[in-house]
């Protein structure tokens, strides 16, 4: 084109651009021509664009009026029910696509159009709130001309649904499952050319966050079954605990459990070299690894941690020594039993001597449903409210089971691990040393810090309505500080205090027994 051309010939070129790709626009003069140089500089912008990847299936030569000037149109702007007035460019018309097929299936697409045909815009935007401009009527179009993209974004939308249906009803689900069913939802749709390839499985599969896990555990239909009565005794028992939450003092409202630890706790994974078959690593005591001893904590609703915590060992013949020898740990309660597991007769007695005088008559303590505690409940029905947790629903409600187990066992863990490799004479499975570690444990959890995460517990368990404050879990505070600590002994320290927050090695925190 010649450089020095005016705005008045550039102007000509866009017109002839939109001739190109308008078609029901009124005739203009019949008179009215265009030179030569101004077609071709439109042919080469249509080329041009046509060359940039704009979706348009017949595109043909330019025809201007040069042969039948009757054909030229002009725009009518002041025309408010066109919904083809307005093209979009090659970027707008792409990013628009995807939000439509995102928004609006086939059949919707045909009901806009047709609207669009015979209502002003206003009206379509009205009832359709996803149109934004007249560039969406556009595309809707072209969508109702070539759906075959649509179909595949709703292919894609059932597969979902039934993957999520056949997840939900704890079907085994593969990869030649999903093959065969994008198959079977292609041939519905009609798309007769569709492949489910490795590869289109597989983006699926990553769009989904889909992944192959190792089953951990078969269900029976029948426990499926009576997932929803579990659901809606949960539900009863949160309505009936939040009730007397609201009318009591959180002191007087307590939580207990029973959990066991391995009496040589250890963790199941450690750094190692690649390319290494057979992991193992070194116990004291192969017997510690089966055997366990069994707590039974107590919490409550203001978050405390009610002292002594009872423990009780599995003796089968018990020393005459045992009381003695455990007496000096202050925050345990000890007793056994043969197989180290608690009783109807020691839970009858924890509540004698252990939790009434600490909570006082009058309070609420909140059980799950071990036939166990039947006796006590009969026993103490005068000075005690005992609230049961439904059946199969301790994992939903039970605070302790929510976030309490799980933080002591694995500061209990990393405690033992640390005292196996620096002090490897401290035999972790003996009965006055898992008293050590343990009265140690419960000391650090009683700490003021820890409050926040033990309401945390009543919160998880939807039992409070609100969220308590951030804080810091055991394991993290007491072991992982930033730098090398000393210990007033001038030897490297392995753990922080969570009352004094004072720096100590393991034998002057476990051994010599550090009390603050």
């Amino acid at each position: 084109m010649n450089p020095n051309t005016d705005e008045q010939d550039i102007d000509r070129v866009f017109y002839l651009l939109h001739r190109y790709y308008e078609k029901n626009c009124r005739a203009v003069n019949e008179t009215e021509t265009f030179r030569s140089n101004e077609i071709d500089l439109a042919h080469l912008v249509v080329d041009f664009i046509n060359k940039a990847c704009f979706e348009r299936d017949n595109a043909g030569d330019l025809t201007f009026g040069d042969d039948s000037p009757a054909d030229v149109t002009v725009i009518d702007e002041s025309s408010d029910t066109d919904a083809d007035d307005y093209i979009p460019s090659q970027g707008e018309t792409s990013n628009k696509k995807r939000m439509m097929e995102d928004f609006y299936n086939v059949e919707t697409m045909h009901k806009i159009v047709e609207m669009a045909e015979n209502h002003p815009f206003s009206a379509v935007q009205h009832r359709y709130r996803k149109i934004r401009d007249r560039s969406d009527i556009h595309i809707c179009k072209k969508y109702i001309e070539h759906p075959t993209s649509l179909l595949r974004k709703q292919l894609k939308v059932e597969l979902y649904t039934k993957f999520c249906e056949w997840n939900g009803e704890g079907h085994v689900i593969q990869d030649r499952d999903l093959r065969y069913e994008a198959y079977q939802i292609a041939a519905a749709l009609g798309l007769t050319n569709f492949k489910a390839s490795d590869s289109y499985i597989k983006r699926f599969k990553k769009h989904h966050r889909i992944v192959s896990r190792k089953i951990t555990r078969m269900v029976a239909i029948k426990a499926v079954d009576r997932l929803h009565l579990i659901t809606d005794n949960v539900e009863r028992f949160r309505t009936d605990a939040r009730s007397i939450l609201s009318n009591m003092d959180h002191d007087k409202v307590y939580n207990t459990d029973q959990s066991g630890i391995q009496m040589e706790l250890r963790s199941g994974r450690t750094l190692t070299f690649m390319g290494v078959k057979q992991v193992e690593v070194t116990c004291q005591r192969e017997n510690a690894l089966t055997h366990s001893v069994t707590i039974q904590p107590a919490i409550s609703a203001s978050g405390t941690l009610q002292l002594p915590m009872l423990v009780c060992f599995g003796e089968r013949n018990p020393p005459q020594c045992f009381d003695a020898q455990l007496q000096p740990y202050q925050n345990l309660k000890c007793c056994h039993s043969t197989s180290g597991n608690m009783s109807s007769i020691l839970f009858e007695e924890w509540v004698r001597n252990v939790y009434l005088p600490a909570a006082g008559e009058g309070s609420v303590l909140i059980i799950d449903s071990w036939s166990g505690y039947a006796k006590a409940k009969e026993t103490f029905e005068r000075e005690i409210e005992f609230s049961t947790i439904p059946a199969k629903a301790t994992s939903l409600v039970q605070p302790l089971d929510l976030f309490f187990n799980r933080q002591f066992k694995s500061f209990y863990r990393r405690l033992t691990e640390l005292m196996l490799r620096q002090n490897p004479n401290f035999i972790v499975s003996q009965r006055e040393h898992i008293a050590k570690l343990l009265n140690v444990t419960v000391s650090q959890f009683s700490a003021e810090r820890f409050r926040p995460m033990l309401r945390f517990a009543w919160f998880s368990a939807g039992l409070l309505p609100n969220k308590p404050p951030r804080f810091e879990v055991p394991e993290k505070f007491c072991f992982e500080f930033r730098g090398v600590s000393k210990c007033y002994c001038d030897q490297a320290a392995s753990v922080r205090c969570a009352k004094c927050e004072l720096y100590f090695c393991l034998d002057h925190f476990v051994v010599n027994e550090h009390h603050c």
